[in-house]
């Protein structure tokens, strides 16, 4: 299962790097990314529903906050790239967009962090 989620994760940050580097923009790289991105969160979501289902774990409270923030956050990158690619209000400014990206991965990245550090010091 984790070499699926590492496969899935790496192909969608490939599709990225596609639609990066081309000339035109087609909807077969987004919508590829975006499917390989999503499979890793159902998979995850899958895990957590059958451990409470057939009891066999009892996660923290924190994990169940790490899933939903995180797929909030990262969902968001997918709507920063429709609306760059669009060119849709202030994306139709390239730089917004970039900007908008690196502000979602420092805010995805230390709300991971602050989650984790907050949850293991319960």
């Amino acid at each position: 299962a984790l070499i699926t989620v590492f496969v899935l994760t790496a192909l969608a940050s490939g599709m990225g790097l596609v639609i990066e580097t081309a000339k035109k923009v087609t909807w077969v790289a987004p919508v590829l990314g975006l499917v390989a991105g999503a499979i890793p969160w159902i998979i995850f979501a899958i895990y957590l529903i059958g451990s409470k289902v057939y009891g066999t774990g009892h996660e923290p409270v924190f994990i169940y906050w790490i899933y939903w923030t995180l797929l909030v956050l990262f969902a968001s990158f997918a709507v920063n790239a429709f609306l760059t690619y669009k060119k849709r209000g202030k994306w139709s400014k390239y730089l917004h967009g970039e900007r908008a990206y690196i502000m979602l991965a420092v805010v995805a990245q230390s709300a991971l962090a602050w989650e984790i550090f907050a949850g293991t010091l319960r």
